[in-house]
């Protein structure tokens, strides 16, 4: 098993903005002995920087943030072979379908981008649920039965606040991405 302080892990978000957020999650991962670096790149701007970003990352985890349509997890799970944690963020969460954009964005993927979707506005169980993988516990995550109906999959998303992926195959390859990442030293 790793050790949380040899985890390097790499918060992704697409704007400045956003640091309300991404900042509280920073320090939540710092406490708990994991390496944190932070870096803002647009996913609809800066496509050309985020693909040199990846090409140079060493078994890092990513965990990339979306509000409103940011399709910043999705263009990282498909620009490199890391894991990468997708976090639904939204500011005010008392809006009528708050976040389904970005969950939509995550969630609503083809097979072979794999992102493993958070909870909405998660920042305290997510150091715990790493600390999990490396001890490979992979329960903390649902697959729905059937994710055809995707405003009745964001419901049961948001009612239950749970880890998920849209699909067998994306879990396979998380988990393969998750176990290459685990040899990386």
């Amino acid at each position: 098993m790793r050790r949380s302080d040899t985890v390097c892990i790499n918060i992704v978000f697409g704007s400045a903005s956003d640091e309300w957020f991404y900042g509280k999650l920073q320090t939540s991962l710092q406490e708990l002995g994991f390496t944190v670096a932070t870096f803002v790149f647009s996913a609809h701007r800066n496509i050309l920087d985020i693909q040199s970003f990846v090409k140079k990352l060493d078994g890092s985890i990513l965990i990339a943030g979306a509000s409103l349509a940011a399709a910043l997890p999705a263009v990282l799970a498909g620009a490199c072979d890391k894991p990468v944690i997708g976090i639904p963020v939204l500011k005010d969460t008392n809006v009528p379908n708050p976040a389904i954009d970005s969950f939509l964005s995550m969630y609503s993927l083809p097979k072979g981008v794999p992102v493993l979707v958070a909870p909405l506005n998660e920042i305290n169980e997510i150091g715990k649920v790493i600390h999990g993988f490396l001890k490979g516990n992979f329960e903390r995550y649902t697959i729905p039965t059937d994710s055809s109906d995707l405003y009745a999959c964001y419901l049961d998303y948001l009612k239950k606040q749970t880890w998920l992926f849209n699909k067998k195959e994306n879990e396979d390859t998380w988990r393969e991405r998750w176990k290459k990442y685990m040899q990386v030293a």
